[in-house]
């Protein structure tokens, strides 16, 4: 670990000598255009993907009963047309689950307009 010396400014003792510091000033538009943005929709289909079975036992869990959890595959995300209203929407999350009574069902997570 390198220990490095206060320069006579830096210094406790002369903290008092020194000039108060200016308020900060909010950011510029181009400042807050470079500042990270958390995406938080990304960070919850994680969540999901990493805490499924636990996910569905406590948010569905009498589907859960009915899914064999070794089987389960997430896709991509899914586009679809409600031909009635003619919005486009997006599914963030398809989860394609294996049934414990054999065949496969399709979980669905949240739509996007």
């Amino acid at each position: 670990m390198a220990v490095r010396s206060c320069t006579e400014a830096e210094h406790p003792a002369n903290a008092k000598s020194q000039k108060p510091k200016a308020k900060s000033q909010p950011p510029t538009a181009r400042e807050a255009q470079n500042e990270v943005t958390i995406d938080h929709d990304q960070i919850f289909k994680q969540l999901i993907e990493a805490f499924f079975q636990d996910f569905m036992q406590l948010f569905c869990a009498d589907e859960a009963k009915l899914i064999d959890f070794s089987r389960v595959e997430f896709l991509r995300e899914e586009y679809f047309t409600d031909v009635e209203r003619g919005n486009r929407r997006r599914l963030d999350l398809v989860v394609k689950v294996g049934l414990l009574s054999g065949g496969e069902k399709y979980v669905l997570g949240p739509c996007r307009v």
